[in-house]
């Protein structure tokens, strides 16, 4: 479960491609950031009455790494969440990444796995954020406050397999 606006939400369970991607995503992060801490479905506090469980998160670094207390919007460099099904899509973009904007969540990816899509949400505002991208499978990204993290795009999808017909 979540909390959200107050609301303990019931999420189903994380499916195969769903958790394949997001381990395929953690383990280049895992790599690559070396001054931040990198999080997997672990809740953020956005307030009194919201604790999301983002799938990933990478954070300011922070001796402690969060026992104290859990990370705020502050502490937050880059947030990702992957999507699965239509489901998921819908909740993650219209319920979360609202929330996130309202939090000023600086920046989050939207990883949508049906359309092998990458949204990204810059600029946070209490109406929700002022700037989203949907770079090409072909184009370099990186975050705002990550700038030495440079990806292609196609790098956060895993290569679908291909299909040989035998003759």
């Amino acid at each position: 479960v979540e909390l959200i606006e107050g609301d303990l939400i019931a999420i189903p369970p994380i499916e195969e491609q769903h958790a394949g991607h997001l381990d395929h995503i953690a383990r280049s992060f895992f790599r690559q950031i070396t001054q931040g801490i990198v999080r997997v479905q672990s809740p953020i506090q956005l307030g009194d009455h919201s604790a999301p469980q983002p799938d990933l998160t990478v954070l300011r670094y922070r001796e402690d790494f969060y026992t104290r207390s859990h990370p705020r919007p502050e502490d937050v460099l880059l947030l990702i969440e992957v999507s699965d099904s239509t489901l998921h899509y819908d909740y993650d973009r219209d319920t979360k990444v609202p929330l996130y904007a309202r939090a000023g969540i600086p920046e989050v990816w939207l990883l949508d796995l049906a359309n092998r899509r990458l949204e990204v949400y810059r600029r946070p505002s209490p109406e929700g954020y002022r700037e989203i991208h949907y770079p090409a499978p072909t184009d370099n990204i990186a975050p705002v406050l990550l700038p030495e993290l440079n990806l292609s795009v196609a790098s956060l999808f895993i290569p679908m397999p291909s299909t040989k017909h035998e003759d």
